[in-house]
């Protein structure tokens, strides 16, 4: 049985030396991004933290002192800031978005940035950060039922290290079992789907807590062993698979980066329409393919071009072999040119 995309299940890797703690030193651990985020915040008092409007919303709402600041894909992001009137005590959050985009010069900018490499986490921007603060959401892009980072490039002091807490341990334990569940149901097993559908959706809520803490044990033991460099290539190579197969469709555009050496977070799709992308969109889950959109946006959120809602995230991670991306490349194909 085979489905694409959605949420991540326990799958085989590759096991090396080139492991996100021998990558990223000095960091901070925590439970999720947003957890990353909140504890920043709180350590640091500020007095407005300025997240751009083209994000997601829902992972910053509740941290206190957020302000939006109309920004979208592509624009010009450092006259976005200067024209916030941040300054001193306050803090912007900067999103490379899909992994696709180069770092701005923050000459002149006179707060603390955050920047935000949830999407391509080995970046050449990342690892050269000259940014006050970073943040990563590390389960949007691994295998793992949760997991956040925070880490200062130019060595500014951290929050204490949390402790894991028991609440969030017995969540994650639940969620990693249904992860396990959806690897026997991908394996052909008789697993009760909505079941761990259910699980799924309900320990996902558990993000939403203000709860602090250490990411998961199950977590720990994941990250200490993968070889994220033969992750992150997977997805490069699956990645180029899904666009030899696919380049040109008319009516749709294949996001690309800015950097040659960047590992974007997936296949982005970008359509002519709203309408046309819900008609794919539709199709592709049909087929068993389950894209995302980042974000879906509140009403009246600055997106002059749509972009949210015009676009579609296809996943092409490590999970994936070779043949499993010319499988599904079939298929969206397919689809695409209906």
């Amino acid at each position: 049985m085979m489905e694409y995309g959605s949420d991540f299940h326990v799958c085989d890797f590759l096991v090396g030396t080139a492991t996100l703690p021998s990558r990223i030193a000095g960091s901070r651990r925590y439970m999720s991004g947003r957890g990353a985020l909140a504890a920043l915040a709180q350590w640091r008092g500020y007095r407005r933290i300025y997240v751009p409007s083209y994000f997601c919303h829902e992972s910053v709402s509740a941290i206190p002192g957020v302000v939006y600041y109309p920004y979208a894909p592509g624009e010009d992001m450092v006259s976005a800031i200067k024209a916030t009137g941040s300054g001193r005590g306050d803090a912007v959050l900067v999103c490379n978005y899909w992994g696709l985009y180069t770092r701005p010069d923050y000459t002149g900018i006179d707060c603390e940035i955050i920047e935000d490499h949830t999407h391509d986490l080995l970046s050449r921007w990342a690892l050269q950060s000259e940014a006050h603060w970073c943040i990563a959401s590390l389960r949007k892009t691994l295998p793992i039922p949760d997991g956040g980072l925070l880490w200062s490039p130019v060595g500014r002091d951290l929050p204490p290290q949390p402790p894991v807490d028991s609440r969030w341990a017995s969540a994650m334990e639940a969620r990693y079992r249904a992860m396990d569940s959806k690897r026997r149901y991908l394996q052909g097993e008789p697993v009760d789907k909505a079941a761990f559908l259910e699980s799924f959706g309900l320990t996902e809520e558990q993000f939403d807590d203000e709860c602090t803490s250490d990411w998961s044990e199950h977590t720990t033991d994941i990250i200490s062993r993968l070889d994220i460099d033969a992750w992150y290539a997977a997805k490069r190579s699956n990645r180029e698979i899904l666009i030899t197969s696919l380049a040109p469709i008319a009516g749709c555009d294949i996001l690309q980066p800015t950097e040659a050496d960047a590992t974007p977070f997936s296949l982005i799709l970008l359509f002519e329409s709203a309408g046309r992308r819900e008609q794919v969109r539709r199709a592709l889950i049909a087929k068993d393919i389950y894209p995302a959109v980042l974000w879906r946006l509140p009403d009246g959120t600055y997106d002059p071009a749509g972009i949210s809602g015009r676009m579609l995230s296809v996943h092409c991670d490590g999970r994936y072999s070779a043949a499993d991306m010319r499988d599904m490349a079939g298929t969206l194909k397919e689809i695409l040119v209906q």
